[in-house]
C-alpha cells in the first residue's frame, strides 16, 4: 500500500493534526509541542500521513539533535498512529521516508527504540545499534552492603565519615543553566565517543526536564526529568571520570546521596557504558571513524538525550 506524505508546517492543519495526536498518544499538552518546535525554529519538520478525510493518522517529527564524526544527527521522534489506523505500515513507511531524505542530505538518521521489541522493527527499515547506555537503579537510604562498603574506600561506616552511626554525607547540590550543565558534560565524555548537543537539543531537554545539577562541586552532573510518587528519574548521570577511575560503584553512591537530598524511594539513571541499545542509526558509516579520535578504545559511543 503507498502512503501519502505530508509536510506539517507549523500553522497549518497538518501541525495542527500532528500536535493532537501527539498529545493524545503521549500524553503532554499542546502548549509543551509548540515550545518543542520553538527550541529547533525551521530546523524542526514535522511529517504526516492523512486519512481518507483528511484528517491525520500517523505522524513523525524530525530534529537535529547535534554532530558526530562531523556530520549532523537528526532524531526521528514522537512517531505515533493513530489507534483505529495501526497495522498498516504507516508509522514505517514515515520512518523510512525521513531516513532516506536526512541519508540524502548528508546527515545521520537516529531512533531510540523505547522498548527492546522495536529494535527489531527499526532494524528491518535499515537502522543499526549505535548509541548505548547503562540503566542502574539505587534505592534511597538503604544502599546494599556492597554499595556501602566499596572495595575502593567508599566505606561510610568508617572512621572517615566519623564511625559506625554516622550519617551519609549530604549532597551539595547546584541547579546550573544548560550551557554550564554542557561544559563539564564535555569534559567528561572527552574519552567516551558521544553526539555534541546543538544548543538547540540543549534547549529541548531543559524544556523537558526539572532542570540541570552539578553535584559536589563537580563531581558529577545529572539531568533530572521527573521527581514524583517517590521516584527520581534521571535522564542521565556523568560523573567525573576521575572518581569513576577511582570506584567503579561511585555512581551507586552519587546516586544514593540524590535520593536523600530530594527525600525519595528510588533514583533511576543512564549513564555511559555497556546495558542497553540507546539509540540506532541510519547513514553513519562514514562517521565511525570519530570513535577513533577518543583515547578509551573500550568506551561504546553514548548519546544521553533522548527525550523518552
Amino acid at each position: 500500500m503507498d502512503h501519502v506524505i505530508e509536510y506539517a508546517a507549523r500553522g497549518s492543519g497538518h501541525y495542527e493534526g500532528l500536535k493532537r495526536l501527539w498529545c493524545e498518544t503521549f500524553g503532554d499538552d499542546p502548549e509543551f509541542v509548540d515550545a518543542f518546535y520553538d527550541c529547533f525554529g525551521d530546523d524542526i519538520a514535522g511529517h504526516v500521513v492523512l486519512d481518507e478525510n483528511g484528517e491525520v493518522c500517523s505522524a513523525i517529527t524530525c530534529y537535529p539533535a547535534g554532530t558526530y564524526g562531523g556530520k549532523t544527527v537528526y532524531v526521528s521522534y514522537a512517531i505515533c498512529t493513530r489507534e483505529d489506523c495501526r497495522g498498516q505500515g504507516l508509522a514505517g513507511a514515515l520512518t523510512r521516508y525521513v531516513k532516506d531524505d536526512v541519508i540524502s542530505r548528508g546527515g545521520i538518521s537516529l531512533v531510540s527504540p523505547a522498548e527492546r521489541s522495536l529494535e527489531d522493527f527499526y532494524a528491518e527499515l535499515g537502522y543499526e545499534a549505535a548509541f548505548h547506555a547503562a540503566p542502574r537503579a539505587v534505592l534511597s537510604g538503604a544502599l546494599d552492603d556492597e554499595d556501602e562498603d566499596d572495595e575502593e574506600g567508599f566505606d561510610f561506616g568508617s572512621d572517615e565519615y566519623g564511625g559506625k552511626e554516622a550519617e551519609r554525607p549530604e549532597a551539595d547540590l547546584k541547579k546550573i543553566d544548560a550551557s554550564l550543565y554542557n561544559k563539564y558534560r564535555e569534559a567528561y565524555l572527552s574519552e567516551v565517543p558521544h553526539i555534541v548537543p546543538s544548543d538547540q537539543m540543549l534547549s529541548a531537554a531543559a524544556l523537558a526536564s526539572e532542570g540541570f545539577y552539578s553535584i559536589n562541586g563537580g563531581d558529577a552532573v545529572c539531568c533530572v526529568r521527573e521527581n514524583e510518587r517517590g521516584r527520581l528519574v534521571l535522564s542521565e548521570l556523568i560523573i567525573c571520570p576521575v572518581l569513576l577511575d577511582l570506584s567503579g560503584e561511585i555512581d551507586s553512591v552519587i546516586a544514593g546521596l540524590l535520593a536523600d537530598h530530594f527525600g525519595v524511594l528510588e533514583v533511576v539513571y543512564n549513564m555511559p557504558g555497556a546495558g542497553r541499545v540507546q539509540s540506532m542509526t541510519a547513514g553513519a558509516e562514514d562517521a565511525a571513524a570519530a570513535e577513533s579520535e577518543y583515547e578509551n578504545e573500550d568506551a561504546l559511543p553514548y548519546f544521553g538525550f533522548p527525550i523518552e
